[in-house]
């Protein structure tokens, strides 16, 4: 949950171009400070996706006594809010697999904008849902927190 909170600070959002956050890891929290609601509004609040990477290789016999199992519903529920990706790799070839899935997404995004029907209050979070036709796939945030004008 640290990773994920500070992930967001390491963005410069001033900086032209498209941005995404990788985050490589072994599922494994240990001992974070940060709460995992803190980590998701972090991860919420920066215009970046993320994408996270799991490892799948450790045996849960080789973790530390007191460490939480693997934990890579989190790492599905923070990739999907931002409107990033998990995935899980067991092997070399599935690491590069990744690397370029995660190529192509953000080399073929489109961004859509929109004006909301009602004013939001500042620091509200809004829910977005986008559908598409059947045949398209479509990823996107789940949302964003509403700025004072």
């Amino acid at each position: 949950h640290d990773a994920v909170g500070a992930a967001p600070g390491l963005v410069d959002e001033k900086l032209d171009g498209r941005k995404a956050i990788v985050l490589i890891t072994d599922g494994v929290d240990n001992f974070s400070q940060m709460d995992q609601s803190v980590a998701l509004e972090l991860a919420r609040r920066v215009h970046v996706p993320i994408y996270a990477i799991g490892f799948m290789s450790l045996d849960p016999d080789h973790l530390p006594k007191d460490t939480v199992e693997t934990n890579f519903e989190t790492l599905n529920t923070i990739a999907d809010e931002t409107g990033g990706r998990t995935f899980a790799v067991h092997d070399p070839a599935e690491l590069k697999e990744a690397i370029n899935v995660i190529d192509d997404e953000l080399r073929f995004q489109y961004m859509i904008g929109y004006y909301p029907s009602e004013k939001p209050a500042a620091g509200e979070f809004r829910s977005v849902h986008l559908e598409a036709g059947k045949r398209r796939d479509v990823r996107t945030r789940t949302g964003y927190y509403a700025q004072s004008e």
